[in-house]
Parts: structure tokens; C-alpha cells; sequence
């Protein structure tokens, strides 16, 4: 595990950003090496109705349903040369989701 965030915005969501060896030394000191492998797990970010009943405030929030299924980023500098040298891999329900929705995802991390 590299971190738990809450994601405001748009996303709105709770979630557990994963990966390799490689990934967990990277986060810690860039660049990101070939080979290494990042995971992204997110579930709805809802509020706690018996825990802040509990507390007499609302103050609790916890995970809800899984959001925007399980995401990968894979670096691989000659492979996904195109898209800054990371690939991404986006399933929901078990399947692949289609290169048009990867497509969209360089831009975003482009960024970052």
C-alpha cells in the first residue's frame, strides 16, 4: 500500500493507491523505473448515518460502493512512448474497458 486519499471533486471518492516494489521506492524518490506498477481502488465516499448517530455529529464517513472499477498504470518508456512512457489499464467487472477510455487517461496524468 502507497496511500489512502479522499478525492474531492468530481470524483468524490475514498481510495487506495497500490504497487510493485518498484513503485513504493519511486513514490519516495522519482523518476518512476521501467517496470513499475501502480493500482488504483475507489469506492463512493458516504457518510457514516450509525457512526454519527454514534458520535451525535456527522463526522463519520466510510467506503461505499466500488467507483470506476480497478485502474493500473504500467511504465514501460519504449512500449507507451506516446503517452509519456505509462500505459493504463481500466476494468470494470472483470473486463477491460475499451482504448478510448485509456486514451483518456495520459492527459490527466500527463499533468500531474
Amino acid at each position: 500500500m502507497i496511500t489512502v486519499a479522499h478525492e474531492e471533486s468530481k470524483q468524490n471518492d475514498l481510495r487506495a493507491i497500490l504497487g510493485n516494489k518498484a513503485a513504493v521506492q519511486a513514490f519516495r524518490k522519482r523518476p518512476f523505473p521501467d517496470g513499475t506498477i501502480i493500482a488504483r481502488l475507489a469506492w463512493d465516499y458516504v457518510s457514516s448515518a450509525e457512526n454519527n448517530k454514534a458520535f451525535g455529529q456527522q463526522q463519520s464517513f466510510v467506503a461505499g460502493h466500488p467507483k470506476n472499477g480497478l485502474q493500473f498504470m504500467v511504465k514501460d518508456t519504449k512500449k507507451y512512448a506516446l503517452t509519456g512512457g505509462w500505459g493504463y489499464v481500466k476494468v470494470n467487472d472483470g473486463k477491460p474497458a475499451s482504448n478510448q477510455v485509456h486514451a483518456t487517461c495520459a492527459p490527466c496524468h500527463e499533468r500531474a
